[in-house]
């Protein structure tokens, strides 16, 4: 199943754009680099619902997913499947697995373990932006209003004389793309992106064949934030000796900001979530 490897694109892809804005490419990513972290900050406060369409092998699963917010952290759960509510036995399968998740954050918190952990993933967050930086060519490609913002049209296609990190860093050398970079913000608004050389995950039992695309579009929430609107991904691949043809489109929606001082009870001991703030 290329379904996790997907995700893992679909991750760098997301960190790829907040790598460029400016007058001049290069100068783009460094200006933009600076509003990722904000960005990704107050990304943590909204909690929304996500719709995935997954297509292979001639078969098509529609699940739908609502994040909310566990001990400060996003925590994801299924609520619906082909557009229809779970059946009484699957709801009950998802609030054992809630109930399991609030008990290890609460432990989590209580250690420590939860802000080791998230200071973990922001330092890496960071070198991943830092070797984006350095893994690609960029060119200022022109100008284009996009979902009504004025925004930069980036080219970026990989070095040749990059040396990778990560593994991360490795999969960056078989893509290239194009960003549209909003001009006001220094936010990213688009992303197209394709595999344009053999793509390896997981000691080679995942590969992503050259053709594979990537396609990532945000929305401006609440005049504060830029959040996922559209991600779509075509994949023509192999797991291990198997060809994988797939195709995923996930569309997000129902943003809500959250209160981080507000409690709910849906398990025997509070969780720290919060009832949406009305929007600006």
């Amino acid at each position: 199943m290329l379904l996790p490897a997907i995700r893992t694109a679909g991750l760098l892809i997301a960190l790829l754009a907040p790598a460029f804005a400016g007058d001049d490419a290069t100068e783009i990513v460094r200006q933009s680099a600076q509003h990722d972290q904000i960005n990704w900050d107050i990304a943590h406060n909204y909690t929304f619902r996500e719709r995935v369409e997954d297509r292979k092998s001639g078969r098509t699963e529609v699940k739908t997913y609502e994040t909310v917010i566990l001990y400060s952290q996003p925590f994801q759960r299924l609520i619906a499947r082909d557009d229809k509510p779970l059946s009484a036995r699957d709801q009950q399968k998802e609030q054992e697995r809630f109930d399991k998740e609030v008990d290890k954050r609460r432990r989590e918190s209580e250690s420590g373990r939860a802000a080791v952990e998230e200071a973990k993933d922001r330092k890496k967050r960071q070198e991943l932006r830092d070797e984006i930086l350095r893994a690609f060519h960029f060119a200022l490609l022109g100008e284009e209003p996009v979902d009504g913002h004025d925004a930069w049209i980036i080219g970026a296609e990989p070095r040749s004389d990059y040396k990778p990190h990560s593994t991360e860093g490795r999969f960056l050398q078989s893509i290239h793309g194009k960003l549209w970079i909003d001009k006001a913000g220094y936010e990213w608004v688009k992303i197209e992106a394709a595999v344009i050389r053999p793509a390896h995950f997981g000691l080679f039992l995942v590969t992503l064949s050259p053709g594979s695309t990537i396609y990532f579009e945000q929305a401006r929430i609440n005049d504060e934030v830029w959040l996922p609107k559209k991600v779509k991904v075509e994949v023509n691949g192999r797991l291990v000796f198997k060809h994988v043809d797939e195709r995923v489109v996930a569309d997000y929606n129902d943003y809500h900001r959250f209160q981080t001082d507000t409690r709910i009870t849906g398990v025997s001991d509070p969780i720290e979530t919060a009832t949406p703030a009305p929007p600006k």
